[in-house]
């Protein structure tokens, strides 16, 4: 029964795809039941509470003066000062320290006249950025009850200006619990992209057919440098990372080089690589990253105000593929790379939603749709680019196969006349700048065992002659089998004083092989030097030297 199967799974290559999605299924049903039923309280590390800050907030924003209840937002532009202020209370505080997350913002916060933190504005780096969304952490001094909390947010950007954050109040070990837990959703999507990029990256650095080596390594490093975006915009990584400057440049930098790859991918399939608009969106987008550089480093504007340059880009690229869609079928064409049209329809749904998002509501945290869309696009796409790399793995195998046969002769195992015909066509367009000797060999008496001895004695006499060919040759000769009892050797790069040592090699193995019933193997053979002649003059006189040694060998005999 287990042969059968494994029979049936060899012969069915989309019953070996079927196979891995059932096995991931069983996977993660199980998974989600376990994680649905299986939780134990007992053993949970988060026994500790973020508590959050929500009400007795004082604002004071363009000069107005108003109560709170956080997270909120008030009327701010770029640059305005905004402050919140709260009279701390110990009884109404479990634990030591607060915590919140700021978006673009320059942020100071004061506990009466103490200052607690401040961001290094006058922070010393290449270049201006924008200050960057981090958690602000600070702790509590123990005579803080009754003292007035004051956190003052200047925004770099109008986006984010007037933004309130949610602040919480515990211990360090309850926010890093719940920086994790609120980010365990977008790490669960965001991984399993990062690992199928780098497997595809990977995928795509070994040898094999160079269209599909062209779209492995071109889809890893979309799927590498969209994961690494969501994976910084999870606001988790600052549990892991310190240098948030860099996790910033390298945020804006990955999101801006999305439209990039995404074009760059699609450029290696058939029906999209021959639309200009395409190659078009990706000579632009790759002009855009630059630019966006130079305008940061020259102090122009900030990466951040470039983002709805690379959105109109995103949405671009997504409807050049439903425009290439549209007027294939408009023409009734046959649609070759269906699977990428629908990987891609796919996206440009959850993309679309997140950029109307990102305006509607700037307080969202961005990229929530893509990331899931981002998941159901390589996993769909990936799956179907592996089955087309396990196809043309097949398809290339057989085609090794039919090489072999072409040019290899099926008896004896060497290179076959075909072959040896091609070595020297190809020395004829250009000769070989290396040392080349050519051999001629001949079995003696091949008629005589096969009259005496039967076809299948003579068929082993030959099959043995090869063998010891082969074995004394080595690799840096090529081997053929001409005719009958034709064999020849071409070598190229050895000197003629070493191809005369092994030619006396293989003359020494042919007489002290075994002895069949009252006949010895033996071969004539005679080689030359390749000259300013040319190949084929080179051939005649290894041939005559091989058939005056022939003629000896059977005087030799007579005698």
């Amino acid at each position: 029964m287990l042969k059968v199967l494994q029979k049936w799974f060899r012969e069915n290559a989309d019953a070996r795809t079927w196979a891995i999605i059932l096995v991931g299924l069983i996977f993660c049903l199980i998974w989600i039941w376990l994680g649905l039923a299986g939780k134990v309280e007992d053993v949970k590390f988060d026994s500790e509470d973020a508590q959050l800050l929500s009400t007795g907030w004082q604002v004071t924003a363009e000069g107005l003066v108003q109560d709170v209840t956080l997270p909120s937002k008030v009327e701010a532009g770029a640059g305005d000062i905004v402050e919140l202020t709260k009279v701390l209370d110990a009884e109404g505080i479990l634990g030591n320290s607060l915590i919140f997350y700021a978006r673009q913002s320059w942020v100071e916060v004061y506990l009466g006249e103490e200052q607690l933190l401040e961001s290094a504005r006058g922070r010393q780096l290449p270049f201006d950025m924008v200050p960057g969304s981090y958690w602000y952490f600070f702790r509590l001094p123990s005579d803080f009850d009754g003292k007035t909390l004051k956190i003052v947010l200047n925004a770099a950007v109008d986006r984010y200006a007037g933004e309130l954050p949610a602040i919480y109040v515990g211990t360090k070990a309850s926010f890093i619990y719940m920086v994790l837990s609120n980010s365990k959703v977008s790490l669960m999507l965001v991984l399993p992209m990062l690992i199928l990029g780098i497997c595809l990256w990977i995928m795509g650095l070994f040898p094999g057919h160079q269209t599909m080596r062209k779209k492995l390594c071109r889809l890893g490093m979309f799927a590498t440098v969209t994961s690494v975006w969501s994976l910084l915009e999870s606001r988790v990584t600052q549990v892991l990372f310190g240098n948030m400057v860099l996790s910033t440049y390298v945020l804006f930098s990955c999101y801006m080089l999305i439209p990039f790859f995404a074009a760059a991918f699609l450029l290696t399939f058939e029906t999209l690589g021959k639309r200009k608009y395409i190659r078009g969106l990706f000579w632009l987008s790759g002009a855009n990253f630059v630019l966006a550089h130079i305008l940061q480093i020259a102090g122009v504007t900030y990466y951040i105000n470039m983002v709805s340059v690379v959105h109109v880009l995103i949405i671009l690229v997504m409807l050049s593929v439903w425009v290439s869609y549209i007027d294939l079928r408009r023409h009734r064409a046959n649609i070759p790379d269906k699977s990428i049209y629908r990987a891609m329809m796919i996206l440009s749904v959850f993309c679309i939603l997140d950029i109307v998002n990102y305006y509607i509501k700037p307080t969202n945290i961005v990229g929530s749709y893509s990331k899931v869309g981002l998941l159901l696009f390589f996993g769909y796409l990936g799956l179907s680019v592996i089955r087309q790399v396990s196809k043309l793995e097949v398809q290339e195998a057989e085609n090794r196969l039919i090489q072999k046969l072409a040019y290899t002769d099926m008896m004896t195992g060497l290179l076959n006349r075909t072959s040896f015909e091609k070595e020297m066509a190809d020395y004829r367009e250009k000769p070989w700048k290396e040392i080349t000797i050519l051999m001629v060999g001949d079995m003696n008496r091949l008629k005589y065992i096969n009259d005496n001895y039967g076809h299948a004695q003579g068929d082993k006499a030959l099959i043995q002659i090869a063998y010891l060919m082969q074995q004394c040759f080595g690799d840096g000769c090529k081997c053929f089998r001409t005719g009958g009892d034709e064999f020849c050797v071409i070598s190229r790069g050895i000197s003629e004083k070493k191809f005369a040592a092994l030619c006396k090699r293989f003359m020494r193995s042919v007489m002290e092989s075994p002895q069949e019933a009252d006949w010895q193997l033996s071969v004539s053979c005679g080689y030359c030097v390749a000259d300013e002649g040319g190949i084929d003059e080179c051939y005649r006189k290894a041939d005559a030297i091989m058939y005056a040694e022939k003629v000896a060998s059977k005087q030799q005999r007579r005698s």
